[in-house]
């Protein structure tokens, strides 16, 4: 019922890769391509430059670091911001298949590491020379990390995110775009509102609630 009303994509998904487990394996390496193509979407040229490939990290002699998922340049700020894009599966109501998820996401930190520590004191225009992405970076401006997962950037409250980079949620940046469309600065403005995952909103205790069972009262206390 609450697949079928709610969220009935949830289902498909589930039983495609369960038929067809061969074919989405040779097509789940694809989730990238289209991943940036819907960030370009939201941030389209001519103001945006989002490169149709990722980038590979590497040291002075050569060696691998790590690698950029998608990278986003704004031309009229001339920030520039790496991103590391993570696509888990959907979890239902495993616990085992949540914490599965929640490990993957928390491994985006040691990406967060080792992105920074190669950034180091440069600016977004060496940087982005660096990647080959193009004109348009500031000497004015550090680079910008952000992690964006496809569904959800918290799963618990106890979660260290490194707060070098900002983890925001896809559907996140999907409406700041739509709210803000004037913003001056979109990158920066997304790089404040969730660094380290964002503020928590204000929570409230709701009252205890008392049922009465015949004989036995049962007390219901949200902590």
């Amino acid at each position: 019922m609450f697949g079928g009303l709610l969220n009935p994509i949830c289902g498909l998904v589930r039983t495609l890769r369960l038929r067809h487990t061969r074919d989405w394996d040779k097509v789940v390496d694809q989730r990238e391509l289209y991943f940036r193509r819907d960030i370009k979407n939201q941030f389209d040229e001519p103001r945006f430059l989002v490169p149709d490939h990722g980038m590979t990290l590497r040291r002075k002699d050569g060696s691998h670091i790590t690698d950029a998922d998608a990278a986003i340049l704004d031309r009229e700020t001339g920030s520039l911001a790496l991103v590391q894009l993570k696509w888990p599966d959907i979890f239902g109501l495993s616990p085992k298949e949540r914490e599965s998820r929640r490990l993957n996401l928390l491994k985006a930190n040691e990406w967060v590491d080792r992105t920074s520590g190669w950034i180091a004191d440069r600016n977004a225009k060496q940087v982005a020379k660096a990647l080959g992405i193009g004109d348009g970076a500031s000497e004015l401006r550090h680079p910008i990390l952000m992690v964006i997962p496809r569904y959800t950037a918290k799963f618990t409250l106890n979660d260290r995110l490194d707060d070098r980079a900002c983890w925001v949620a896809w559907p996140e940046v999907a409406r700041m775009r739509i709210e803000q469309k004037q913003t001056a600065d979109p990158l920066t403005e997304l790089g404040r509102e969730f660094k380290g995952g964002g503020t928590l909103a204000s929570y409230d205790r709701p009252e205890d609630i008392t049922y009465k069972l015949r004989d036995l009262d049962v007390c219901l206390s949200v902590l």
